[in-house]
């Protein structure tokens, strides 16, 4: 009932690292970009449902790059998920030069599960993405309907072993 008159994109996203929990809207979407801010500031920016930059989150996460036809990035029905993914995560460093990673990613469908959100249930496919790079390896998850759209996730966002969880309430 608290967001229903809220007429805007928003999302809930929790970290294991310095932010904690924010309730965030939507500022732009272009280009397949989408920019969403907390109320104190904190931003991240995505591509379909791939975090790709972070900002106040005290990580570095500046830029994601994954190809373009992968489902994370565009809609793609659930039955139609290739088995593997390539990206490079870009991170500033204190000397301001950017350090990439790069990270080779196995998708493998889980099972359904049924997530609530807000008071709505969904009966969602939990899918896990498994990257491996030379310096680090973590497991991306995905909670994704039959079409393809992401309702919720738990992705990699640092190499010190951050997390974030995004759980759509209100999507685009």
């Amino acid at each position: 009932k608290d967001i229903q008159d809220i007429n805007y994109p928003l999302i809930d996203l929790s970290t294991n690292g310095v932010l904690k929990r924010a309730l965030m809207l939507t500022i732009s979407s272009r280009y397949g970009y989408t920019n969403y801010i907390s109320g104190s500031g904190q931003a991240i920016t995505m591509e379909g449902a791939a975090i790709t930059k972070t900002n106040g989150f005290d990580n570095g996460l500046i830029s994601l790059e994954i190809n373009q036809s992968s489902p994370i990035v565009k809609l793609t029905n659930i039955d139609s998920w290739p088995s593997n993914n390539e990206k490079v995560y870009g991170f500033l460093t204190p000397s301001n030069t950017i350090r990439n990673i790069e990270f080779v990613c196995n998708i493998e469908i889980i099972k359904k599960e049924k997530i609530i959100i807000l008071e709505y249930e969904y009966l969602l496919t939990k899918t896990k993405e498994s990257c491996t790079g030379d310096q680090f390896n973590f497991e991306n998850f995905y909670w994704v309907d039959n079409k393809g759209f992401v309702w919720q996730s738990k992705q990699w966002i640092s190499p010190e072993g951050v997390f974030s969880e995004l759980k759509i309430l209100k999507p685009l």
